[in-house]
């Protein structure tokens, strides 16, 4: 593992040990503190890339009495790392890191949908070439959910400049 791997997966696992410490589930509300994870496809645009495989984490809140056209409004940051990387041609392998902060609206109802926009940090390494690109840049997502129990399981499209990310995730 790549010292830059090691720090961004020492980073996800504060996020997550420190969003399960502090998010509160809301009981009867949709208000407030939430956490999850996410797992996925990271597709690139370049087409010397095959897909990696990504997971990760998130922490958002949801604004009390803040609500638009019937859903819920708020904001939500994610952080995810390849845990499988993908082949790059020419025989070497690529991974990403994603880090992104959103406003967030959900619907509302049991099933719903959900839509995110907002600024995202990506950093691609392809060992062919021996480098990494870091790019910050304006991203967006769209997905549908389901609440189960007292959570939420969501499958999501987010775009970022060169890559889209298929994921599908639950929210604690």
């Amino acid at each position: 593992m790549k010292a830059h791997q090691l720090k961004f997966v020492v980073a996800l696992v504060l996020f997550t040990g420190t969003a399960t410490a502090y998010a509160q589930t809301s009981r009867g509300s949709d208000e407030g503190w939430y956490y999850g994870v996410k797992g996925g496809w990271m597709n690139p645009k370049d087409s010397n890339l095959d897909n990696a495989i990504n997971s990760g984490g998130l922490l958002g809140y949801n604004v009390p009495g803040v609500q638009q056209l019937g859903g819920l409004v708020g904001i939500e940051g994610d952080i995810s790392l390849s845990a499988i990387q993908g082949d790059a041609s020419g025989g070497g392998e690529w991974d990403v890191q994603t880090i992104a902060g959103y406003g967030v609206y959900r619907s509302s109802g049991p099933l719903y949908v959900k839509g995110k926009l907002g600024i995202s940090h990506q950093r691609l390494n392809v060992d062919v070439v021996s480098g990494s690109q870091d790019d910050t840049t304006f991203s967006w997502g769209l997905g549908v959910g389901q609440k189960i129990g007292q959570g939420r399981a969501e499958l999501e499209y987010t775009q970022f400049k060169d890559l889209n990310f298929i994921s599908i995730g639950y929210i604690f």
